[in-house]
């Protein structure tokens, strides 16, 4: 579910571009992090108030049909990034390595409402709230707060001289308007899941609508030279130049808008350049311009199980390392891949609404 993005993320990185990205995987681990922070709400709150400006759970899950074969039961993925509690027929939990790059993951934890369709192999997943110290905290602005926190702390213990920056509260406020980004986009909002239930655990993939184009795995695009890296999230944007002489790395929040293409979309984002060293602990952004673009599919290569996506750069800054009118092009599912979870030995422990052991 959109919770567990992350999974797969360069999938499709040819090998010698994927070892230079892991090269200096924490510039851009960061990147992606510096430039996903909202604007956390930090004014006091007295508890169980009313916030005006939090998101409301307007969802209601379809009704179940079929038995339930997951209550009791613990799966988990092979890299152990991704844990499922079902100790309900209606409640599990999620325990997640929100991850940030290949070195750099968050462990959160989530409470899901879910019921199961047997009959045609579906799960429908809402996420309610963050599990927090034994508590259950269902507040959108509370969440963002929580996790731009935790997340800060991360960046502060790989990067304690960023804090010394003249862009400090940049980096904030841009990790706090991601983090915003993702509990507003994901927060009471109801995801499909597809399974096969096996003996040792279970296939599963989400669904997503066939035109449905940024999806929560994201959009990568490669130049053919492998000097140009896009990854283009519905909260995150991020550009990687790296031609063996000079590598850099620039980040931001895209915007989209109804594009004036039929089958597509247009982004408009402020970019923001960053710039470490891991040895010194220092850090910082600085402001690179503006890009925009239109993605769109290609219609003429759709087939049943997949189809190519285009990116167009309509606008760059002068002096920039992209041209208007340059193209980039990547091929996605129909659906995600299928992705095994393997059932956990050991039985369930109770859980009370809050997410508390009882």
């Amino acid at each position: 579910m959109a919770w567990g993005i992350g999974v797969g993320a360069f999938k499709n990185v040819p090998k010698k571009k994927l070892i230079s990205v892991c090269a200096w995987g924490i510039a851009a681990v960061v990147s992606v992090a510096v430039f996903c922070f909202l604007q956390i709400k930090t004014d006091a709150k007295s508890a169980g108030a009313v916030v005006s400006n939090d998101k409301i759970d307007s969802t209601v899950l379809p009704e179940p049909r079929g038995e339930n074969p997951f209550v009791g039961k613990i799966y988990s993925s092979p890299e152990r990034t991704m844990k499922y509690v079902f100790d309900s027929a209606d409640s599990m939990t999620m325990n997640y390595l929100l991850p940030l790059d290949s070195k750099f993951n968050v462990p959160v934890l989530f409470r899901v409402s879910y019921s199961v369709d047997s009959v045609d192999g579906k799960i429908y997943a809402k996420p309610v709230g963050l599990v927090h110290e034994d508590s259950l905290v269902q507040s959108s602005s509370e969440i963002t707060s929580l996790l731009a926190e935790k997340i800060l702390d991360e960046i502060l213990y790989r990067y304690p001289l960023i804090q010394e920056g003249e862009n400090f509260a940049d980096v904030k406020n841009l990790l706090e308007r991601r983090v915003e980004k993702i509990v507003m986009g994901n927060l009471f909002e109801i995801f499909t899941v597809e399974f096969s239930l096996m003996e040792k655990g279970i296939f599963a993939e989400e669904l997503h609508p066939e035109h449905e184009l940024i999806r929560n795995g994201g959009l990568r695009f490669i130049s053919n030279d492998d000097s140009k890296i896009f990854r283009i999230t519905p909260t995150s944007f991020y550009f990687i130049f790296d031609d063996g002489k000079e590598s850099v790395s620039y980040g931001c929040i895209p915007e989209f808008t109804e594009s004036k293409l039929e089958n597509g979309t247009h982004v408009e984002c402020s970019l923001f350049l960053f710039d470490s060293e891991l040895a010194t602990g220092r850090a910082e952004i600085s402001e690179a311009g503006k890009i925009e673009a239109e993605i769109f599919f290609d219609e003429k290569t759709r087939s049943p199980q997949s189809v190519d996506v285009v990116m167009e750069i309509t606008g760059v800054p002068e002096s920039f390392c992209l041209l208007a009118g340059e193209r980039f092009t990547t091929r996605i599912n129909s659906a995600e891949l299928l992705w095994w979870f393997r059932m956990e030995d050991g039985s369930v422990t109770a859980f009370s609404g809050t997410g508390k052991e009882e």
